[in-house]
Order: structure tokens, then C-alpha cells, then sequence
């Protein structure tokens, strides 16, 4: 139902610019709570200290979020994006509205009402008009509408409660406090949303193969200009054939699912960032009707020592938190009405992109085994979704990079994003064997690292590009000592190169800052590879913690797998090893050995979690066997 306008105020509506409302919204002597019965105690609940505070503000493209203490009010920009048209009053109210209602389904205690942005004529001045919550007997009521004291409704905002950023599912997995626990709550509450969504003949054809291929269609349609800024051609087109391939695939599976009316209204944008695991004992208290508290045991199938370990060092149990999902999409219906799985994939797709694929693994499971719908067609359309998800977020991140207006900071980490999403997609659509990966092959000199790199590179029928730190380490002294004769040459006219330095470089070989320039070389061919969609195994000793992180988050950044195999060897048969090599490209000898053994320092498991230690003291098909064995464990082969 339109607002009514009072017929008695025949003048034509006020101007207001965007400009205009923000800086009204965002100065707090603007807010103005209706005449309470303890006005101090209200004053309290807006700025709790009982001092005025300045007001944050979030910009999206589509909003305008004004962060007070503990309230937020969310304004709606004068933009028509097509696909979201908030070009007229009205239809702001009705995106507000919308909002509200939508959201209340999994965050009722959070989104209160719509409340009035109003401005007096004669003098411009803006007021919020907190708590006056639009209701239809309202609408009905003239007093309401003509409430002189504050002039005409230029806006409309959505009252929310303000929800603590540290509650998040995303900043719980940043600061490893993230479950299966609690992950497996979430896959709960989730099915239990979607199973009692709403279903409807208006809805069903939203999980039909043609709008499925239409919005496929659209995507890379608007993508192509994409290609080369922020993702390689090479990604781009072998994502685009994999989605394709794939849709072709599930025909079957789509109709099936509409026919056994499994199409709803879901929420249609479950970022990690959207979802709050809720400290029941803290400020605000919310109270989710959909909520369903049957979590299964740490247990289950697929959880590993380290996230028992992780689960130990949680300071609030999974139980004590409540679980609270905000941003639905309201403004398009297309976006959010679909097949739950797709809904779900979005989660999946981001605990993913964060460089989690075991935890992203583990939700899929137990979405699928709480929903009762474990099959292997529902799995394949599951990930088929999440690829699809991936793509639509990297043509979002893409949009922005080309925004002109985007400052060069901004521009940069859009881009990473955005190249990161492709990576996910092409990963999620690969078989195992032609997955993005970066594995490391680490551990001490002579330990059988080079041995084993070997074995996986001519096991991959020339899918994995092997880069050798000995081989990287020799080419850079080799320049260096090239550059060191030229300048000698031009300086020194009788033709003694002594002074170049070239034998202390060489007894330096493994010297601090010959080591950092390899492991630099390293990771900027690993990375090059990787942007390309290509595997490449690094074949170093990563005795050194920082090194190895710095390869994990760059695999992180690039959204590319990553498995980390530690070569160990008894000391014997190390020594063995050494005084049997010749033409070997490693210069390492025993006293190197030695040295590199009292700085060794092994990967820990909880923060790198994919990792495996080989033996390599056995026969070399073995050894092979066990490697091999890993790398499918975590899907790379």
C-alpha cells in the first residue's frame, strides 16, 4: 500500500539531493526519538554513554548505512540499476518495507520497522524519526501524516539493531574459531529455513534449466570485457566450457528438482559476512523462530584432529551461540528465488574463496545430510552452483575495477578479488587432476624432495609445472656473477675480476639474502603459473615458517588449491645421499645439513592444514603411493 499524501498540502514535494540526506543522517543531533515515558533511558539506548558520538557510514552501491551505537538505519540511494530500480519515494518505501519483512524471517529481533526521514520546509531541517515505525494503521491515520513539527517525509530508512562485527561467521573464521560444530548448526538452520520457505507455481520456473542458462547466458555476456584485467583468457574460457558442459549434465537434475517442488524464496546472498553466530549473554538479545538446536556431535564423519583442537580453544561453546541472518536480497525477485542448493552454495562458495576448502567440503555434506538429499547428482549440482555463485561475485568485483571513479587502492584489491572468484569457479568446475593448485614439496637437504617432485611431475602426463629451488638459486648467482664480470670488465682495464667477489658470492650460496631473492623468484613464477590456471609444484626446504605462509596466502589470494608435502629421512641415509651425488644441481653439503636441521621448524597443522609428512626411506613406489594418496585426499588429483 502507497503512503498516503495528505490532499491538503498542494505543494509540489521537496527537492533533496543524496548529498543533502547524508550529511543530515550522519550528524546525530538530527535523530529525534518520539516522547517517551523515561527519556533518559532512551537517550541511553541510542548513545549509551550518554554522549553524543559521530555517526559511521557504509556506502554500497545501493545504500546508504548510518552505524549508531547500537541501532543502524539503512537509507536507500535515488539509483535505477535495472535489475533494482529505487528511482521514485515510493519505491524506496517498498524496498524498505520489503526488507524488513523478508529479513524478519531469519533475523526477526533485528529488523524493526521503517521509519520516516522527514524535512521541514521553510528551514531544511532533516529529521530521523526513530521508532516512529511506519504501520498501515498509520498509513490510515492523518495525525500521523500531519505531524507539522517535522515537516514533509523526503526518505524512508530501515531501523535494524546493531549486531557486534566480531560475531560474525567471518571474522570467526579469520580468528580460527570457526567449526564443524557450529558449521553444522548453520547447515541446520539453514535446511530448516529452506524446508518451510515459500513455494509457489510463480516460483517454480526459477529452477528451470532455460532461466538457469539465461542467467549463465547474461553473465559471461557481460563478462567479456573482463577478460585480461581480471581474469586470464586461459581461466575465462575454460570456465565458461566447463559451465556449460556442466549445465548440459544436470538437465535432468533441474527438471527433476522442480518437478518434486523443491524451488522457493530463499535468501539469495549467504555470505560468511551476513551470517552472526550471536553470543547469547551479550547485547542485542535475538530470538530466531526458524532456529533448530539438534547439532550433531564433533564426530561426525570428516572431522579432523585439528578442528577438535581448534573446537578446545573456543572461548564460547557453539551451543551458547545464536544464529542470525541478515541482507536478503529484497530488491529482485529473480536473485532470490531459486533452488535451495544454490542458496546454500553461496556459503560453500565462500568458506572456499577464504581458502577453506575442507570447511566448505564439510558444509556441503552436512547441508545435503540434513536435508536429506545425500546423492551423488545433488553433490555435482551443489558444486555446479557454488561455480556459479563464484562467477556472479567476480563480474560484481569486475564491474567495480572498471568503475573509472574507483580510487587505484580500491582498484588493486578488486581486482585480486575478482581474479580469486574466477579461480574458485574454475576449481569448483575442474576434475581433480586439472584443478589450480600450488603444492609444496618441503623439507631438509637430501631428505628426497627433489626425488619425489620428480615422480608427481611425471605421474601428471605434463600438467604440473615443477619449479626447483636449486635450478632458481644457481640462475640468480649465475646473473649475479654475469653482471659482476661485465661491470668489472668496464672498469677494470687489465682484466682482473678478482674484485667481482664472485668466490665469496659463492661460499654465500646459501646465505640470508641469496636465500630471500630465491624464495622471491619462487613465489613470482608460482603465481604467474597459477593466474594462468596452471598446477606448479615448488621443490624447496621451507625450513622457515614465513616462507611457507607466504605461498599459503598468496594460494589464498589467488584462490588456487594448495598441499604441502614435508619430506623426512633418517640422518644416515641422508649423509648417504650426499656423499653418493654427482651433477646434482644442489650444492647443499652435511655442514648445510646440519645447520638447516637446527632451523627447521615443521608446519603446524592448525594453520596449515593441508599437510602431509612422506617417508621417503622406503622404495620409491611407496613413497610415490602415499603422496599420491594425499593429494586425492584433499581433491587435487
Amino acid at each position: 500500500m502507497e503512503p498516503r499524501r495528505p490532499k491538503h498540502k498542494q505543494q509540489p514535494p521537496l527537492e533533496v539531493d543524496q548529498e543533502e540526506i547524508e550529511r543530515a543522517v550522519s550528524d546525530a543531533r538530527n535523530y529525534h526519538l518520539p516522547p517517551p515515558p523515561e527519556d533518559e533511558e532512551q537517550l541511553e539506548d541510542v548513545f549509551p554513554e550518554g554522549e553524543v558520538t559521530p555517526i559511521d557510514m557504509i556506502q554500497t552501491h545501493m545504500s546508504m548505512v548510518f552505524l549508531l551505537p547500537h541501532r543502524v538505519y539503512k537509507v536507500k540511494k535515488n539509483v535505477d540499476y535495472g535489475f533494482a530500480d529505487f528511482s521514485t519515494l515510493y519505491a524506496r518505501f517498498r524496498a524498505c518495507t520489503a526488507e524488513v519483512q523478508l529479513n524478519q524471517r531469519l533475523a526477526p529481533n533485528v529488523y524493526m520497522g521503517v521509519v520516516p526521514i522527514s524535512m521541514q520546509r521553510a528551514t531544511r531541517q532533516i529529521t530521523v524519526r526513530c521508532d516512529d515505525f511506519w504501520t498501515h494503521e498509520k498509513n490510515n491515520s492523518l495525525d500521523w501524516w500531519l505531524n507539522d513539527e517535522f515537516g514533509e517525509i523526503i526518505e524512508w530508512a530501515v531501523h535494524m539493531v546493531r549486531l557486534p562485527d566480531d560475531q560474525t561467521l567471518l571474522a570467526l573464521l579469520r580468528s580460527s574459531r570457526l567449526t564443524h560444530s557450529l558449521l553444522e548448526r548453520v547447515a541446520s538452520h539453514l535446511s530448516a529455513f529452506h524446508k518451510n520457505a515459500r513455494r509457489s507455481p510463480r516460483i517454480d520456473p526459477f529452477g528451470q534449466e532455460d532461466v538457469v542458462r539465461r542467467n549463465i547466458d547474461e553473465n559471461f555476456a557481460q563478462t567479456t570485457s573482463h577478460v585480461g584485467v581480471t581474469a586470464a583468457s586461459t581461466v575465462y574460457d575454460r570456465v565458461r566450457a566447463l559451465t556449460y558442459v556442466q549445465l548440459g549434465e544436470l538437465s535432468s537434475a533441474f527438471a527433476e528438482r522442480v518437478a518434486s517442488g523443491f524451488i522457493c524464496d530463499c535468501h539469495g546472498d549467504l555470505r560468511l559476512e551476513h551470517v552472526y553466530a550471536l553470543k547469547q549473554n551479550g547485547r542485542p538479545s535475538t530470538t530466531s523462530t526458524s532456529s533448530v538446536h539438534s547439532p550433531r556431535t564433533p564426530s561426525s564423519p570428516g572431522v579432523r584432529q585439528r578442528d577438535l583442537e581448534r573446537e578446545r580453544m573456543v572461548a564460547t561453546p557453539t551451543l551458547d551461540r545464536e544464529l542470525v541472518v541478515l541482507d536478503c536480497i529484497e530488491f529482485n525477485e529473480q536473485f532470490r528465488y531459486g533452488d535451495p542448493l544454490s542458496d546454500a552454495a553461496f556459503l560453500m562458495m565462500d568458506l572456499w574463496r577464504m581458502g577453506r576448502p575442507d570447511l566448505a567440503r564439510f558444509f556441503q555434506d552436512q547441508y545435503l545430510l540434513l536435508s536429506n538429499q545425500v546423492s551423488e547428482v545433488n553433490s555435482k549440482l551443489f558444486r555446479f552452483y557454488a561455480a556459479y555463485r563464484a562467477v556472479v561475485r567476480a563480474k560484481v568485483s569486475g564491474f567495480r575495477v572498471l568503475d573509472t571513479r574507483l580510487s587505484d587502492t580500491h582498484r588493486q584489491r578488486e581486482t585480486q578479488r575478482a581474479r580469486c572468484y574466477w579461480m574458485v569457479a574454475l576449481t569448483l568446475l575442474s576434475a581433480p587432476a586439472d584443478r589450480p593448485c600450488v603444492v609444496l614439496v618441503a623439507g631438509l637437504p637430501a631428505c628426497g624432495k627433489s626425488n619425489l617432485a620428480r615422480m608427481l611431475v611425471d605421474d601428471s602426463d605434463g600438467k604440473v609445472i615443477w619449479l626447483r629451488a636449486d635450478a632458481i638459486r644457481k640462475e640468480i648467482s649465475n646473473n649475479y656473477l654475469s653482471n659482476a664480470n661485465a661491470d668489472a670488465s668496464a672498469t677494470n682495464t687489465t682484466g682482473d675480476t678478482s674484485s667481482s667477489g664472485g668466490g665469496s658470492f659463492e661460499e654465500g650460496l646459501y646465505a640470508p639474502r641469496m636465500t630471500e631473492r630465491t624464495y622471491e623468484e619462487l613465489l613470482s613464477q608460482c603465481v604467474a603459473i597459477v593466474r594462468r590456471g596452471g598446477r606448479v609444484l615448488i621443490d624447496a626446504t621451507f625450513r622457515d615458517p614465513t616462507r611457507r605462509h607466504d605461498f599459503l596466502r598468496a594460494a589464498h589470494d589467488e584462490g588456487a588449491l594448495l598441499g604441502i608435502l614435508v619430506c623426512e629421512c633418517d640422518r644416515e641415509i641422508v649423509r648417504g645421499r650426499m656423499l653418493a651425488r654427482k651433477n646434482d644441481l644442489s650444492d647443499a653439503t652435511w655442514q648445510v645439513f646440519e645447520v638447516m636441521e637446527q632451523q627447521w621448524c615443521f608446519p603446524d597443522q592448525r594453520t596449515m592444514p593441508e599437510c602431509f609428512t612422506v617417508n621417503t626411506e622406503k622404495e620409491e613406489e611407496l613413497t610415490l603411493r602415499r603422496a599420491n594418496g594425499f593429494l586425492r585426499k584433499i581433491e587435487l588429483l
